[in-house]
């Protein structure tokens, strides 16, 4: 619990892509890979797939991979998970807003259709979420509640799709460092 009020998320990869990260025609999901940013009970996933990241919401006790086929919100432009590249990705927790900002390589990945003002994904996200609903600018969905309180951070997944490679060459988190002492005093190495 002691990385429960992280702020940020650094995570420095290398991504293959699968088939030389060449994807062939019709292999949806083939060679994709997911960053799943659990908060308090709900998992955020971030998709790079065909060069383009994306987010879903909420997967439950799903695993990464069971919402593949499931509504999406586009992020960022184009190119910002290129296969083959070392990316440095980071994503940032607004816990005012209930919002994960993603950036690749210090580029912004903005949400498709998103309002002005708004950079970053409202954790939950989903099919009521995705940007498709929108109606004198802005979203409908009634009776929607926001699935976090605290924001608190439980875990980073890391999970790549068969015939792919992920190389991970940094992962780091940023917390308030009264959140580190506790850690450092019962680390199991001298301080």
């Amino acid at each position: 619990h002691y990385l429960e009020m992280s702020t940020e998320i650094h995570i420095d990869l290398l991504h293959s892509g699968g088939h030389n990260g060449v994807l062939p025609l019709g292999a949806a999901g083939v060679g994709a890979a997911v960053i799943a940013i659990e908060l308090d009970t709900c998992r955020q996933l971030f998709r790079a797939e065909g060069g383009r990241w994306s987010t879903t919401g909420c997967t439950g006790d799903q695993p990464p991979w069971a919402r593949a086929d499931q509504p999406a919100i586009r992020l960022g432009p184009n190119g910002g998970a290129m296969p083959g590249q070392l990316r440095h990705l980071r994503f940032v927790l607004d816990r005012e807003r209930q919002e994960v900002i993603m950036y690749s390589d210090d580029v912004m990945m903005v949400p498709a259709g998103a309002e002005p003002g708004q950079f970053g994904v409202p954790v939950g996200g989903g099919a009521c979420r995705d940007y498709s609903n929108v109606q004198n600018g802005s979203l409908v969905c009634p009776n929607v509640h926001p699935p976090v309180s605290e924001m608190h951070l439980r875990v980073v997944e890391l999970v790549v799709w068969p015939e792919a490679s992920l190389e991970v060459r940094r992962l780091a988190v940023l917390a308030p460092a009264e959140y580190w002492q506790p850690l450092a005093d019962i680390a199991p190495w001298p301080a």
